[in-house]
């Protein structure tokens, strides 16, 4: 039990694992074992956490009462482990703070160094959330010391993470793209996927401040294609963020803000704590400053309104700052400043097309064919396609009176 769960979780097999473990809890046998009941309920929660929180907290909680009926030390440690890193997820330090102290003292008891290393870089996790950033990286290389120690090369490498994280949060980039570099290489032996995914955001993030834009987009697609391939609701967040901030500097300030709307939306879905209000402020009067208050708001509401896959797809298809370029030659005879590709599409909609039709038509994909709809009611200063039909007909007739030469 304890080694298949681990694995599933660990590779990011999320689907399978849960199958698997709801086919065994739901059986109709109440004479299975307190004993393997309890970690199989963990082991659930595991599988849980990266797309339900709550759910896994459900099911840590009562994996936690039945390990410890059954005098599991192991499981007990792994799920109170897992139950601060719920509460962390939901921003809740002083509750993830108790649960790790508790999940060290009976792993340090028990002398299980693999939850006692855990305990520690959660514990770490803890102490950067509350901002003592010189206690999470004493508390961070403890558990490294640890899991180098059992050689628990996965451990490791999430402990490598962690002080990534604190390097970049600190400005150190050179010593956090190292430590990220050296969690990659683990993290690829062992297809550690979820993980995996983690650690290239951090690295986009970093060319992103070294202004490596190519290197950026390339990190940031792997990651966020990764997370929405193993359903983790948490790396989809992550990676929707990044390309908030990648499409921020790119210029791209209509897609930025639909990508943190999406990501805001799924942070909720998902019962994860608000990002930085202060962060998103910024963004929204930046945006609002380019492209006016109305279009702004309009975009942060059609972000919130896609789904998770839907979103992941506008990302994935965001052009290249070059191609972007090249597609904003506007017309300068054309009102509103509308691109030719922009003007067709206008017109698609005048004849009644909706987003997949015309996305059928251009042999484009739905979430370019709407971020083309977007970009068109943002220069128009419009909020219904009606309005650009009105506008695409008006036009078509002026160009069509329009002398010759």
């Amino acid at each position: 039990m304890r080694g298949r769960a681990a694995y599933l979780d660990r590779t990011g097999s999320f689907a399978e694992g849960t199958e698997w473990l709801d086919a065994f809890l739901g059986l109709d046998a109440p004479g299975v074992p307190a004993a393997v009941r309890g970690p199989a309920l963990v082991g659930r929660a595991q599988l849980a956490l990266a797309s339900d929180p709550a759910s896994a907290g459900a099911l840590a909680a009562e994996g936690l009462e039945v390990c410890r009926a059954a005098g599991e030390a192991f499981w007990e440690s792994t799920a109170l482990n897992l139950l601060a890193e719920v509460s962390l997820h939901a921003g809740r330090a002083e509750e993830a703070a108790a649960l790790t102290g508790q999940a060290l003292a009976t792993a340090v008891q028990a002398a299980d160094r693999w939850n006692e290393g855990y305990a520690l870089g959660t514990m770490a996790a803890t102490a950067g959330l509350r901002g003592d950033l010189r206690e999470a990286q004493r508390l961070a290389e403890a558990a490294l010391v640890v899991m180098r120690d059992i050689d628990q090369q996965w451990g490791a490498a999430r402990t490598l993470l962690g002080l990534a994280d604190l390097a970049r949060l600190t400005g150190d980039l050179p010593a956090s793209q190292q430590r990220y570099t050296e969690a990659l290489a683990i993290l690829r032996e062992v297809s550690a996927r979820p993980e995996i995914a983690r650690c290239l955001a951090g690295l986009g993030r970093i060319a992103i401040d070294q202004r490596e834009m190519t290197l950026a987009r390339r990190y940031l697609t792997e990651s966020l294609e990764l997370s929405r391939s193993t359903g983790s609701r948490i790396g989809m967040v992550r990676g929707l963020e990044a390309f908030a901030v990648f499409a921020g500097e790119e210029h791209r300030l209509d897609l930025a803000v639909q990508f943190a709307a999406a990501a805001a939306a799924l942070r909720e879905a998902a019962h994860l704590p608000s990002r930085s209000a202060s962060r998103t402020e910024r963004l929204l009067a930046s945006a609002a400053a380019g492209l006016g208050p109305e279009a702004t708001a309009r975009l942060w509401a059609d972000g919130s309104r896609l789904e998770a896959s839907a979103a992941v797809d506008l990302a994935l298809s965001m052009p290249s700052a070059a191609a972007a370029d090249d597609d904003a030659a506007a017309d300068p005879a054309s009102p509103g400043g509308l691109t030719p590709r922009e003007r067709q599409i206008a017109g698609l909609i005048a004849r009644g097309r909706s987003n997949r039709d015309i996305a059928q038509e251009l042999l484009i994909s739905p979430a370019t064919a709407a971020r083309h709809v977007a970009n068109i009611l943002a220069k128009l200063g419009f909020s219904s396609r009606a309005q650009v039909a009105a506008w695409a007909t008006r036009d078509d007739g002026d160009r069509a009176g329009r002398p010759v030469g």
